[in-house]
């Protein structure tokens, strides 16, 4: 997240391009991530410090990256039914959880 504070953009439009990002490395991540470089052969570090804005490089640290995203834009709407509409966005990329 503090890469894109250096760009002088407002709180909304960074969670924006932030919830962009996040989804665009999702689909990637979703559709096998091809381009990638194999498993231990990444010059990108080892797999716990492989981040994207604060998000693990994986399916569920990409979505916990984007609930957290649409939950912050949802805080910072104007309108009631816009945050309504973050906050279902957000559940819907929320990892599932089993109890």
């Amino acid at each position: 997240m503090a890469a894109l504070t250096g760009f002088g953009l407002d709180p909304v439009r960074r969670e924006q391009l932030t919830t962009e990002v996040l989804g665009k490395a999702l689909d990637w991540v979703l559709s096998g991530s091809p381009g990638a470089p194999p498993p231990g052969g990444s010059a990108a570090g080892p797999p716990d410090t492989r981040k994207l804005l604060g998000a693990e490089l994986d399916a569920r640290g990409l979505r916990l990256g984007l609930e957290r995203s649409y939950r912050m834009l949802a805080r910072l709407a104007q309108r009631g039914e816009e945050r309504i509409e973050l906050v279902e966005r957000a559940n819907r990329f929320r990892p599932r959880t089993w109890v």
